[in-house]
């Protein structure tokens, strides 16, 4: 019986996180272009919630933004229609 290599593991978590990010990236900013344009978001309004992306990246609260996030799209795509 073959065993795993615990780092095989990480490398396969890191890859699903990556691709979890970049979708999500992809979809957020899809989501601020459309409220500029129709929304009637302001461009200032869509700078400051970046800004507040960046300052949150930072702080204490990353890691629990970051498990929640993960949690939801981990459910989203366990959804079956």
């Amino acid at each position: 019986m073959a065993t795993r290599d615990p780092s095989d593991a990480l490398a396969q978590q890191k890859t699903n996180s990556v691709s979890i990010t970049v979708s999500l990236v992809v979809v957020l900013a899809v989501m601020v272009w459309l409220l500029i344009r129709k929304g009637g978001l302001k461009a200032g309004h869509a700078i400051a919630a970046v800004l507040l992306g960046f300052y949150l990246h930072d702080s204490s609260l990353a890691p629990s933004i970051s498990r929640v996030v993960q949690s939801a799209v981990e459910t989203i795509s366990g959804i079956r229609i």
